[in-house]
């Protein structure tokens, strides 16, 4: 209850932050433990998805008392495809891991965006 002689707080809308801010500084390690909680929680339903995900999509691929065939041709065929797909899209894709495919982005952007200060035009220099 407010006394009859307190004036309106004009910040009457910082006042929820303002609680908010200082029951998490009050309690800062029951808020790491429910977020901890949370986002476990979060990304434990997030493998058990992909996990039935990937296991319905196997069983579709690969059915039970399927022909033999369909083990050798469904591989084969879908790297065939990714590797069209590569060719196509990303001709200047090379390696085969992680720091190919981090470093191929920063690479491009770098040669695209370097500014050739020498030039009496300011041209954009090509790496």
């Amino acid at each position: 209850m407010r006394k009859a002689d307190e004036q309106p707080s004009a910040t009457w809308w910082k006042a929820p932050a303002r609680q908010w801010t200082l029951l998490l500084q009050d309690r800062e390690e029951q808020v790491f433990l429910v977020l901890t909680l949370l986002i476990g929680a979060l990304v434990g339903a997030i493998v058990v998805a992909f996990i039935l995900l990937t296991e319905r999509f196997g069983a579709r691929l690969y059915p039970a008392g399927g022909a033999a065939w369909r083990r050798l041709l469904v591989p084969v065929t879908g790297s065939l495809g990714m590797g069209y797909l590569l060719f196509r899209y990303f001709p200047e894709a090379r390696g085969s891991g992680v720091p190919q495919t981090k470093a191929a982005p920063q690479q491009h952007w770098q040669a695209e965006s370097r500014w050739d200060v020498r030039a009496p035009r300011f041209k954009w220099a090509r790496g």
